[in-house]
């Protein structure tokens, strides 16, 4: 889940400048009192309803790839490699079965 920091360290807005944030603030009064720029490099300092607003671009489109998470998870879990050995000498497709069935079980929206 992408948060504050997330945003401050990847967009393009702001990736680069030099900071520091005490906590992970919850309003706009905590952000005052916990952020410092110490370097813009050239970026804009942020302000609490700029980081708000892309936070929730951030959000969305990790929310997009929830499945793709799940898969890798599931694709983690299985022994591949030995499947496809299995497969090789057996003759069978259990390793096209079991990939076939992690997209199944966590398809693309």
């Amino acid at each position: 889940m992408p948060d504050i920091t997330d945003v401050l360290i990847e967009d393009p807005d702001y990736k680069g400048a030099s900071w520091s944030l005490n906590g992970s603030p919850t309003n706009k009064e905590e952000f005052d009192v916990g952020f410092k720029m110490h370097d813009l490099k050239g970026k804009k300092t942020p302000t609490w309803d700029d980081l708000q607003t892309k936070l929730k671009v951030a959000q969305t489109v990790y929310d997009a790839l929830d499945y793709s998470r799940k898969r890798k998870a599931s694709y983690d879990e299985l022994n591949q490699f030995e499947l496809i050995s299995d497969d090789s000498i057996n003759g069978t497709s259990t390793h096209k079965d079991a990939i076939l069935k992690v997209k199944s079980d966590h398809p693309k929206p």
